[in-house]
């Protein structure tokens, strides 16, 4: 036996089962006294408090805000519904490969164990040598409940094996990866786990506020109670609708175990991940499974938790372009970004950034816009329009500089190939924040000429920068 996990499991339970506020309230509403609850969701209640901000404070690398840290840290164990118990089979199987930082684990897994009543499920944890502290949160939950294993790994082995580790170990029909760094709201595993009814559905995925691929959407919501109530709406409005999709990334991946034993595991030859899910949706469809998005469905996605470290250090560049030439030179096509679904208000941003390009900027001249990868961006009228950042043949990289002075060093760069504006669309302005020397750069060495709320053009031609008029948003140039 191990006392520290023994000891942890003890902790969890006393918090969990004796802890005076849950004793009080029970007493209290078994008596026939209303007691107001702390948060609302299933169940009257909530994982945690209403107010709970889901904004990061950053997001290369991934780092929550300190109060919704202390907010985490002092949130009471969830309230456990839909976890297999008793030596039942579970209907479903939850494995998440785990990682990354305590708080967003803590997040990711009692909304699980609260907001998930139903169909009943095991939880299948894959310790990829995250920290102790992660490890010892896993462990007593462990030990508290039996319907959670545990397998450990020493060391990082990667996502793709370890979401195989998870599979294999999956004792249910049907099987849910979860990333680390999402929030379920209730509901979800019982819709989300009905599409896989349909046997030409290979695999299903919800829709959320971040994953740069179809099943992103505009998501009107910042803490967790408008979270919730976001959740709650979309359900309702867009039930049991689905969208047929190209790709799916795996951040939330439904499929059954039989699709997976016929189609094979994931490529682990992508080492750490990226890739792996653009790899596994062409396996499935290749084998003539149709890929959808449960529209109802809206899981919450921080993005980043793990990767997001490995940014500052060119490590993740070097990374995503070892996986794109192992993706190319595996299916014999070039890797493009993923499509995006139609999104009015992108389509009005897009729009207006046109009619201010057209305005600002004299027709044949070379535009470089930070794009996203996304080619409406690029489409401007009679302008040599062109990605920011981009490679040397001039197509999206598909990730972004380690710091200010490699995005000013790209910069100077991309301008010394011919570009002599810089667009920078509202989705893009986190660059300016982000980015801090870039922005200073562009500041005291160019000339901003339109400063709108939609997009901020420079010119790349050294000059003394002129302070915005403030009755039309542009500088008198």
């Amino acid at each position: 036996p191990d006392p520290g996990s023994h000891s942890r499991a003890a902790l969890y339970i006393a918090r969990e089962h004796i802890d005076s506020d849950v004793v009080l309230k029970n007493m209290l509403d078994h008596l026939g006294f209303r007691t107001s609850a702390r948060t609302r969701g299933a169940g009257g209640s909530a994982a945690f408090s209403p107010s709970i901000d889901l904004l990061p404070a950053s997001r290369k690398p991934m780092r929550l805000r300190e109060e919704t840290v202390r907010a985490v840290q002092a949130a009471p164990p969830a309230i456990v519904r839909g976890l297999v118990a008793g030596g039942a089979r579970p209907r479903v199987s939850i494995v998440v490969p785990l990682f990354g930082q305590l708080p967003v684990v803590k997040m990711c897994l009692q909304s699980v164990l609260h907001n998930t009543a139903g169909p009943v499920f095991e939880l299948v944890v894959v310790d990829n040598g995250a920290s102790a502290e992660t490890a010892g949160y896993v462990e007593a939950l462990s030990e508290a409940h039996e319907g959670i294993r545990v397998i450990r790994n020493e060391e990082n082995l990667g996502f793709a094996a370890a979401v195989n580790q998870g599979v294999e170990a999956a004792r249910a029909g049907k099987v849910v990866l979860l990333n680390d760094d999402t929030v379920v709201p209730p509901g979800w595993l019982e819709t989300l786990s009905a599409r896989l009814d349909d046997p030409r559905v290979g695999a299903v995925g919800p829709v959320t506020n971040r994953s740069e691929d179809e099943a992103e959407i505009a998501a009107s919501y910042r803490t967790y109670g408008e979270f919730l109530d976001f959740a709650g709406r979309r359900a309702r409005r867009h039930r049991g609708r689905v969208r047929k999709v190209g790709s799916l990334t795996m951040f939330c991946f439904g499929f059954r175990k039989a699709t997976f034993n016929k189609v094979g595991p994931l490529d682990t030859g992508y080492g750490l991940g990226l890739f792996e899910d653009d790899d596994y949706s062409r396996m499935l469809t290749g084998a003539g499974y149709k890929l959808v998005t449960a529209e109802d469905v809206v899981v919450h996605h921080f993005g980043g938790s793990s990767f997001g470290s490995l940014v500052p250090t060119g490590e993740y560049a070097a990374l995503f372009e070892t996986n794109r030439r192992r993706f190319e030179h595996k299916w014999g096509t070039t890797w493009a970004p993923h499509a995006r679904r139609p999104n009015p208000g992108y389509r009005r941003t897009t729009e207006r950034l046109q009619r201010l390009v057209s305005d600002e900027i004299p027709s044949g001249d070379a535009v470089a816009v930070v794009s996203r990868g996304d080619e409406a961006l690029l489409e401007l009228p009679v302008r040599s329009a062109q990605h920011f950042p981009q490679t040397e043949d001039g197509s999206y990289p598909g990730f972004y500089p380690v710091d200010g002075a490699e995005a000013v060093a790209h910069l100077e760069q991309v301008r010394g190939r011919g570009a002599s504006w810089l667009v920078i669309p509202r989705p893009a302005f986190w660059w300016l924040e982000h980015y801090q020397e870039f922005s200073r750069h562009l500041e005291s060495t160019y000339l901003r000429t339109v400063d709108d709320e939609e997009c901020r053009i420079y010119r790349l031609e050294p000059n003394a920068a002129v302070p915005v008029a403030a009755s039309n948003g542009r500088s008198p140039h």
